[in-house]
């Protein structure tokens, strides 16, 4: 995912973007620099070097499992094998449960990044601005013997909420800022 971020970074950086509307990116009339061959070329060997980086494992992976030794029987024995001893659950679990937290920062998020978009004070706005970013920076190291007296006192230790709302609540100062 780093890697993707980067190479990115590296796209953007080489486009020239500005801030105005997408019309006026990169024309002489609006003070926009056009982006230069080389710079675009460096952005593209870094997004490709990003994207190899990030599917050589994946085709690893498919290489592997489609690879038959010695009394194996192939790749849907072994993925028949995977799913049936618990693969199957485990999978469907992260599913939902990635569903539920990506659902439940939208919902929380929009209004708030909405309200903070709209607010007309701007020592309102930079205040809550400033609380969210500090929200980004504050490591899951400080948070976890809090967080864990928390879900223990509330009964959600193993339980699903108890995965949902911490994650919940840890995307939103970056999902709130981002809207």
């Amino acid at each position: 995912v780093s890697g993707l971020a980067l190479g990115m970074g590296a796209l953007v950086t080489a486009r020239g973007y500005e801030q105005g509307t997408d019309d006026d990116v990169g024309s002489p009339r609006a003070g926009g620099r056009r982006p230069r061959p080389l710079a675009r070329g460096a952005a593209a060997i870094g997004l490709a070097v990003s994207t190899l980086l990030i599917l050589i494992p994946v085709l690893w992976l498919v290489i592997r499992s489609t690879q038959m030794d010695q009394g194996e029987t192939g790749f849907w024995g072994n993925l028949s094998t995977v799913w049936s001893a618990g693969f199957g659950q485990a999978f469907i679990t992260s599913a939902l449960i990635g569903i539920a937290v990506a659902l439940g920062t939208v919902v929380i998020a929009l209004p708030a990044a909405f309200a903070l978009h709209r607010s007309r004070s701007v020592i309102l706005r930079a205040c809550g601005e400033t609380v969210l970013a500090i929200g980004l920076f504050q490591p899951i190291e400080v948070l976890i013997i809090p967080l864990f007296t928390l879900l223990r006192d509330l009964g959600l230790l193993n339980t699903a909420a108890g995965v949902i709302l911490p994650e919940i609540g840890r995307a939103l100062p970056l999902a709130v800022l981002l809207l």
